[in-house]
């Protein structure tokens, strides 16, 4: 990652924290209203939530971004 693409980055990361902590509450008020006031349902879809995330976290590609990271440490120094 070059010096000139580290805020755009670092603002899109904290763009989908935004949206998620926009849509989660949306989505689970949603759900509890369509199932008849059943929270399970809602803690149900957190549940999906954090094993996608955790799906998508175990299959990225990380050498190539351990990769930029080292040579824009190096950058920086």
């Amino acid at each position: 990652m070059s010096k000139e693409s580290i805020g755009t980055v670092t603002g899109l990361i904290n763009c989908g924290g935004q949206i998620g902590g926009l849509l989660s509450p949306t989505i689970m008020g949603f759900l509890i209203g369509a199932f008849s006031r059943n929270y399970n349902v809602a803690f149900l879809f957190l549940v999906a939530s954090a094993i996608l995330t955790l799906i998508i976290s175990l299959t990225t590609n990380t050498n190539k971004s351990n990769e930029m990271i080292r040579n824009s440490a190096t950058e920086l120094t």
